[in-house]
């Protein structure tokens, strides 16, 4: 599948969410990460990809709108 330029969500920012999400930023994608856990649960894997370009979904709610992904 061509991933450039496609919006996709990972929901989960475990170990292999994290290994999806460099795939698919190596492929283009425009990444929107979904976790339930908050940016300060996250603590250093958060700050580690703030500068990746990825956006984020994070808390209770992270599961809301997800038909606007491939």
């Amino acid at each position: 599948m061509e991933w450039h330029g496609k919006p996709v969500a990972v929901l989960g920012f475990g170990q292999e969410g994290q290994a999806m999400t460099e795939y698919l930023l190596h492929e283009g994608a425009e990444v929107t990460v979904c976790d339930e856990r908050e940016s300060t649960t996250l603590g250093e894997t958060y700050e580690r990809w703030q500068h990746r370009g990825v956006h984020w979904r994070l808390g209770p709610s992270y599961l809301q709108s997800l038909t606007s992904f491939a």
